[in-house]
């Protein structure tokens, strides 16, 4: 859900944001939202394909992935990777291509209230939306239940 999101707000900004997939399904709707590229893993080598454009040099992870390692072999040299969500499960990272390569690492919380705020003054100017799928409050477990597998944010919305 915050995937959809990061690549409208990017393509406000000025930046080439390249849209990380592990299949088809989500092409067309990143190509809307405003991505400069999308890289099918199911069809390419990410890493390599983002070195070809000259590496990330920002890499948001929006989608916690085992993958992580292979990422950092398609950042720039003096990249970030800022990281958005996690599962909690353990994810290995080879030292050395964090130092090869200077790259950091950022976690990153929700942010202040005048983060919040400036982040909903900018959407609005620039008209980004979330996509949502709506639920009924007595269909709060099925949200729930969902969360992982809707496109894009499960909101559970009161009964009228």
């Amino acid at each position: 859900g915050l995937g959809h999101l990061g690549i409208q707000f990017a393509a406000k900004m000025g930046y080439r944001a390249v849209a990380l997939s592990s299949g088809p399904a989500k092409r067309e709707d990143c190509m809307s939202f405003g991505a400069f590229a999308y890289l099918d893993a199911s069809e390419v080598d990410q890493s390599a394909e983002l070195q070809k454009m000259g590496g990330a040099k920002v890499l948001m992870l929006c989608a916690p992935t085992a993958n992580v390692s292979g990422f950092i072999n398609g950042m720039a040299y003096d990249g970030t990777l800022l990281v958005l969500a996690d599962t909690g499960a353990d994810t290995p990272i080879n030292l050395f291509s964090l130092v090869d390569k200077r790259i950091t690492i950022r976690g990153w919380p929700a942010g202040s209230t005048q983060d919040l705020e400036d982040c909903l003054a900018f959407a609005q100017h620039f008209g980004i939306k979330p996509l949502v799928q709506t639920f009924p409050l007595s269909q709060a477990q099925d949200a729930y239940d969902h969360r992982s597998s809707a496109r894009y944010r499960a909101v559970i919305m009161p009964e009228m």
